[in-house]
């Protein structure tokens, strides 16, 4: 008998939970449909303005690649021509003041220790000093 009454209680709800349920049950699907509604006008926006964007841009960066491209080919073989001229002055310069300290003083010798020596061909665990 408890079990019979206690599944009738469990069946029988309050009509303000019914209610409640329902209003909830509402809100949710206004919710969803403000939602939908949003995305689907922020989806609309992106589609006017890509379709914009290729009806009223694209044409005439078109129109203009071709001049743009020329004058970027231009403006790199300037810079190509200027870093050259820029090298050989420095080169020269650099090889009439050679010139010019030889004459006037004489080639010297450098004596010290080499630019590039041997490597180690052996690898020890103890640590190397300094003198070495």
């Amino acid at each position: 008998m408890v079990i019979a009454s206690a599944g009738r209680a469990l069946v029988e709800s309050p009509q303000w939970l019914h209610v409640a349920g329902q209003i909830a049950g509402t809100m949710l699907l206004v919710e969803l449909l403000i939602a939908l509604v949003v995305v689907c006008a922020l989806m609309a926006g992106l589609a006017y303005g890509a379709w914009w964007l290729h009806r009223n841009v694209i044409p005439v960066v078109n129109d203009y690649a071709e001049q743009a491209q020329d004058v970027m080919t231009r403006a790199e073989r300037g810079g190509e021509a200027i870093v050259e001229r820029v090298a050989t002055f420095n080169g020269a310069r650099k090889g009439v003041l050679t010139g010019l300290r030889v004459f006037l003083f004489g080639g010297t010798q450098r004596e010290g220790a080499p630019l590039a020596t041997t490597p180690r061909t052996t690898f020890t665990t103890r640590p190397i000093d300094a003198a070495e």
